[in-house]
C-alpha cells in the first residue's frame, strides 16, 4: 500500500506544467499551487482568456474588444513584451495615461494645442485636428505647426507700403486704409487735372481770327 501511495505521489510530481505544459493553452503559462499541486493557466502578455477560469481559451487581445482600448483607439502590441498598446485615433487626444488610455477629440482637449488665436476643427478626410488662424491672424509657422501672429504685424497686413494696417472692430479682419499724404498727392493731381482740363476747355471755346 505503501508503495502505491509513493507510486501516485511520484506521478503527480513528475506531471504537472512539465506534461505538455500542463494542459494548458499554447499562449498560456503553467503554474502549480505550492498546496494543492492543482494547475493554474494564465494567458501570456497580449493574450485575452475567452473561456473560464477551469479552461483557459487566449485570444489576441486586440481581437476581444479592441482591446478594451474603446472605438476611438486602435489596438497593437508592444514589440519587446508583446503587451496590448491603446494608441488614439487620428482626431482624438490621450486624456488618461499610458496604461489607461482614454481618447478624446482633440479640439475639445487645449483646443486641439491651436492656440487661443485659432480654431481648431478636423480634416474631412483623416479626422487629423486642423488649426485654422482667426480673422486679423496670419499662420507665420507651417501646416503642421500653426504658429498665428496679428496680420498687421506680419508684412503689414499685405496692405502695401501706402496704407496703414488695422482691425476691423466686428470681425477683427485686417483693413488697409490709405495713407493721409497719399490721398493728399492724390487729391492735388485731380485738383490739378481738373484745371488743365478747364484750361484746354476755355482755349477750345475762344473764337478764332481768321
Amino acid at each position: 500500500m505503501l508503495k502505491i501511495i509513493n507510486r501516485v505521489t511520484n506521478l503527480i510530481s513528475i506531471g504537472g506544467c512539465s506534461d505538455k505544459n500542463g494542459g494548458c493553452d499554447p499562449k498560456a503559462t503553467c503554474s502549480r499551487n505550492a498546496t494543492t499541486k492543482a494547475v493554474k493557466c494564465t494567458c501570456k502578455a497580449g493574450y485575452t482568456n475567452t473561456g473560464t477560469p477551469m479552461n483557459v481559451v487566449c485570444k489576441d487581445s486586440c481581437t476581444v474588444n479592441n482591446g478594451d482600448c474603446g472605438s476611438y483607439a486602435t489596438c497593437s502590441h508592444d514589440a519587446i513584451t508583446n503587451a496590448a498598446i491603446c494608441t488614439c485615433k487620428a482626431g482624438y487626444t490621450n486624456t488618461g495615461s499610458a496604461t489607461n488610455v482614454v481618447c478624446k477629440d482633440s479640439c475639445t482637449v487645449n483646443n486641439g494645442d491651436c492656440g487661443s488665436y485659432a480654431t481648431c476643427s478636423h480634416d474631412a478626410i483623416t479626422n487629423a485636428a486642423i488649426c485654422t488662424c482667426k480673422a486679423g491672424y496670419t499662420n507665420t509657422g507651417s501646416a503642421t505647426n500653426v504658429v498665428c501672429k496679428d496680420s498687421c504685424t506680419v508684412n503689414n497686413g499685405d496692405c502695401g507700403s501706402y496704407a496703414t494696417c488695422s482691425h476691423d472692430a466686428i470681425t477683427n479682419a485686417a483693413i488697409c486704409t490709405l495713407m493721409q499724404s497719399v490721398i493728399a498727392i492724390n487729391d492735388s493731381r485731380e485738383v490739378l487735372t481738373t484745371e488743365v482740363d478747364k484750361m484746354c476747355t476755355d482755349k477750345r471755346s475762344q473764337p478764332t481770327n481768321d
